[in-house]
């Protein structure tokens, strides 16, 4: 989850998107011949795939530089700061724009003010 809180701490909106272990496994259990345990994905090396394998990791990778790079413009044409929630964000977070935080347990901490 990327959300968007003005500087007055007010959350004005956000995406959910899936986790990156999410896609990996929705994509290759529907992708005949890929060994899941082979897929090695990372963030730093963008070389086309020379395998299926390379081809599945490669792919994510790009989607998910394109989409940092996207939240980072978004970021930087606005007043907003970016907070991310969820089992990611420690994965996510380096690439993003200086400033960007993290905080797990975001959505369970706002519950749990309204019922104090």
């Amino acid at each position: 989850t990327i959300d968007w809180v003005a500087k007055n701490g007010r959350h004005e909106g956000g995406y959910i998107f899936p986790g990156i272990d999410m896609m990996q496994v929705s994509l290759l259990q529907r992708t005949a011949n890929i060994d899941i345990n082979t897929v090695d994905m990372c963030l730093h090396t963008m070389k086309p795939g020379l395998n299926t394998q390379n081809c599945v990791a490669g792919g994510l990778s790009l989607l998910l530089k394109a989409l940092i790079c996207e939240i980072n413009k978004l970021a930087q044409s606005s007043n907003y700061k970016i907070t991310l929630t969820g089992g990611d964000g420690a994965r996510l977070i380096p690439y993003l724009t200086k400033g960007a935080q993290q905080i797990d347990e975001l959505v369970l901490d706002g519950l749990s003010l309204g019922i104090k």
